[in-house]
């Protein structure tokens, strides 16, 4: 997956004041480059669609959804449960997998905080109500499991991994180059390649199409 994206800056630019951008604007469009890259690199993994890469289409690696194809499970707009999660846990510890991480959309944190509620001490405190579960204990061999919740998570969509046997591959790290002048502007890229991978099936799984609702 390459992650590319110009930068240009006219003489112009360059001469007249850029109220609230800095001193250097060709740093400030690259740092600005540099953030919605990495934003796109996050997508990535969700996402995802596996490409070898031809003359007129660029290569790009998969998500989970290439990857994790045994213990994907579609709940067909029916409510997340507690049990369902649970299931999962189950599936992978029998195929020999170990989570340590499970990764949701908004939803899904509030109906983890809500399985839970019930079951969580706290002592009080004036104006301050509900509870944030950001970790799991496993139903089977009682690891602790982070939960994170991901704004780029699709509606609807939790995956339980682990981290064991997925995570990026750095091919080469986002670095700026400058490219050939065109008349009065400066222009340049900034450019990097990395790749994603989500080894051992059977010791990931994904949750789907649950109620964002109910």
């Amino acid at each position: 997956e390459t992650g590319r994206k110009e930068v240009y800056v006219t003489r112009d630019d360059r001469l007249f004041p850029n109220y609230g951008l800095g001193a250097d604007l060709l740093n400030y469009r690259i740092d600005t480059n540099m953030k919605i890259l990495m934003e796109q690199l996050n997508r990535l993994p969700y996402y995802g669609q596996r490409a070898v890469g031809t003359s007129s289409t660029a290569r790009s690696s998969g998500g989970f959804g290439t990857f994790i194809t045994t213990n994907a499970t579609t709940l067909s707009s029916a409510a997340l449960t507690r049990k369902a999660i649970d299931d999962e846990f189950q599936q992978i510890y029998a195929a020999g997998g170990k989570t340590d991480l499970i990764l949701c959309d908004a939803w899904g944190q509030r109906k983890i905080n809500d399985f839970y509620e019930g079951f969580v001490e706290t002592t009080r405190a004036e104006g301050i109500g509900g509870i944030m579960i950001k970790q799991l204990m496993h139903p089977i061999t009682g690891q602790l499991v982070k939960v994170v919740v991901d704004r780029h998570c699709p509606s609807g969509y939790m995956y339980l991994l682990d981290t064991r046997y997925v995570g990026y591959l750095t091919i080469d790290p986002f670095f700026y180059e400058e490219l050939a002048k065109s008349g009065d502007y400066t222009k340049g890229q900034t450019i990097g390649e990395y790749g994603f991978v989500c080894a051992y099936n059977k010791a990931h799984s994904m949750l789907y199409s649950y109620s964002t609702t109910a």
